[in-house]
């Protein structure tokens, strides 16, 4: 179970001078942690103009939309206080390297998905890797939601657990594809929602790569490259120097 932050930790963060309002939530049988920031960049507006003069194209096969690389040094000024929450939260180094650091924008029709897309995932790679999920969008456009596998009753997917998970899911894709369409969004298809975190502008999701999870599109998601109408986030992930 990670270790989450305690009341004192939150209330030093909120303390900061950046106008964070930070916030915890914990779900599931195994204590699952997710670091909610509220207000987390002093210069979101600034970034998205930076993002409009970008050229998005498919970067991850896996991930349904367009990406284009953000720059990572936004994020400089808030590395100590990124660095204090990995290290208690997580349990993590507090000192850590950019894996990847990308504007991205959800634009794959629903009935354009992969059978991978369609489904709830992990991010897969290191045991110790972070996601920092930054939404630059309005609430509209949906946050992210948090499951179990029912196949195998686990809420996250470390190495050692991959190869049995990749099994288990092929025979979910056998027993629901011809029914499983467009995203995920609620319990069903061998899958139970645990926890949904909304979007909201300038809103910072911090947590475990390894944890099961799926992009919640919204009622009426605009799959447009557009960040006054589509789904703008930075997706960055965070590995131990």
């Amino acid at each position: 179970m990670p270790a989450g932050l305690t009341p004192p930790q939150i209330d030093k963060l909120k303390a900061l001078p950046f106008g964070w309002d930070v916030s915890q939530i914990r779900y599931g049988e195994t204590g699952q942690v997710i670091v909610v920031i509220d207000n987390f960049s002093p210069n979101a507006k600034r970034l998205v103009e930076h993002s409009k003069t970008l050229i998005y194209k498919r970067m991850n096969p896996h991930y349904p939309g367009m990406q284009a690389p953000a720059p990572p040094q936004y994020l400089q000024p808030l590395f100590p206080a990124i660095g204090f929450i990995l290290a208690h939260a997580f349990e993590q180094p507090g000192t850590m390297k950019f894996e990847a650091c990308n504007f991205s924008y959800v634009t794959t029709p629903p009935d354009e998905l992969s059978t991978f897309q369609r489904y709830p995932h992990y991010d897969g790679g290191s045991d110790r890797k972070i996601a920092l999920l930054h939404y630059l969008c309005s609430p509209d456009q949906g946050g992210t939601n948090f499951y179990r596998h029912e196949r195998t009753g686990w809420e996250t997917v470390t190495r050692e657990r991959d190869a049995d998970f990749e099994t288990a899911r092929r025979a979910d894709v056998q027993d629901h594809s011809l029914r499983r369409t467009g995203y995920f969004r609620e319990s069903g298809d061998g899958y139970t929602l645990l926890k949904s975190v909304p979007a909201a502008f300038n809103r910072a999701i911090i947590y475990s790569s390894t944890t099961i999870h799926s992009g919640d599109l919204g009622e009426a998601p605009a799959f447009t490259t557009s960040p006054e109408t589509g789904r703008l986030t930075v997706n960055s992930f965070l590995l131990p120097a």
